[in-house]
């Protein structure tokens, strides 16, 4: 059970699907480190009715559309994602079962650049120059609206 406190930036509830799949996640970050993320997720049937209920549990607070494009990739166990969020450049994530074996990935497929670690996505788009938590809903632009 999460500790009795107002959710912040480093709580959150997330719902998601690809079309074809839709998982209701909760995650808590205690620190920056690998091992400091608790996640909980479980698939959920509907989407739409998924967003019902967390947006009146919000009691009025509106959820934020934040679009992404993920490409799912496995190595040696550890999930390595190329995500494309709007206005940054695409990141690479790695999660694995432990930091060691994150690192070896890391390592194996020569992924260099910035680390940024286990960061809230709005610390991320500071980073990288944009207003972070009042960003609002994420979307991609597309040429034929």
């Amino acid at each position: 059970m999460a500790p009795n406190r107002d959710p912040g930036e480093d709580e959150f509830i997330r719902i998601r699907t690809d079309g074809k799949r839709t998982t209701l996640t909760y995650k808590y970050r205690s620190g920056n480190g690998l091992r400091n993320t608790d996640e909980i997720e479980i698939e959920v049937a509907d989407y739409g009715k998924a967003v019902g209920i967390i947006s009146r549990l919000w009691k009025g607070r509106k959820p934020y559309k934040q679009e992404n494009i993920v490409e799912k990739w496995k190595y040696r166990g550890a999930e390595v994602d190329i995500v494309q969020w709007p206005l940054i450049p695409k990141l690479v994530e790695v999660e694995g079962k432990d930091e060691k074996q994150v690192r070896r990935a890391i390592s194996d497929l020569k992924i260099t650049g910035e680390v940024l670690g286990n960061q809230s996505l709005w610390n991320i788009f500071v980073r990288f120059g944009q207003k972070g938590k009042d960003m609002g809903d994420l979307e991609f632009k597309t040429r034929n609206r």
